[in-house]
């Protein structure tokens, strides 16, 4: 596995049906993760996974609910959860 930031970044810069492809595989690598794993690292990945899943990028079906967001949220998510990271130091 990447280190964490990078697999962060690697979702930030990616397009289209690729970005797509990346969150899902993020996601299961930690909902998978040792369930006995703690700490605000891990913490801070699991909210993120979590957030993921309103992640729209249809803008048709972005509209079915006030809970999905778009490219432009995702990225603001995905820089602050880098931001996050460094400040607990990960790699």
């Amino acid at each position: 596995m990447l280190a964490n930031i990078e697999r962060v970044e690697e979702i930030l810069y990616a397009k289209g049906d690729n970005r797509i492809a990346l969150i899902k595989r993020f996601q299961n690598e930690i909902w998978e993760r040792d369930e006995g794993s703690s700490g605000e690292t891990v913490e801070l990945l699991a909210d993120l996974a979590y957030d993921l899943d309103f992640y729209e990028p249809d803008p048709v079906r972005r509209a079915e609910s006030s809970s999905f967001y778009g490219d432009k949220g995702l990225e603001v998510l995905l820089r602050s959860a880098i931001d996050g990271l460094r400040s607990l130091g990960a790699p």
